[in-house]
């Protein structure tokens, strides 16, 4: 392994990049229920699909940046809205 910074760098990237890409992917939501105990079918799983993923993301960027206006950080919720418009813009445009 090499010991300069360019090494760990590029590598630094490379994860945050994939870690990026992993954290913008549709998530699993499984619950079990009482039968589950008894029997398989009693656990219910599926994945979010693209848009109820991205009404989430929207839905935390609209807290935060009512957060941010409340305490009068205006560039954060106006970067906050800016992000919005654009998850906005893809729903609409679907």
């Amino acid at each position: 392994m090499k010991k300069d910074n360019t090494y760990n760098d590029e590598f630094l990237d490379a994860l945050a990049d994939k870690l990026l890409e992993k954290c913008s992917q549709p998530e699993w939501h499984v619950r079990r229920s009482d039968e589950f105990v008894n029997n398989l079918s009693g656990i219910i799983a599926f994945k979010e699909n693209e848009e109820e993923r991205m009404m989430g993301e929207m839905s935390k960027l609209m807290t935060l940046m009512v957060m941010y206006e409340q305490k009068g950080q205006k560039d954060k919720a106006l970067l906050m809205q800016e992000k919005i418009n654009i998850i906005d813009d893809k729903l609409n445009n679907r």
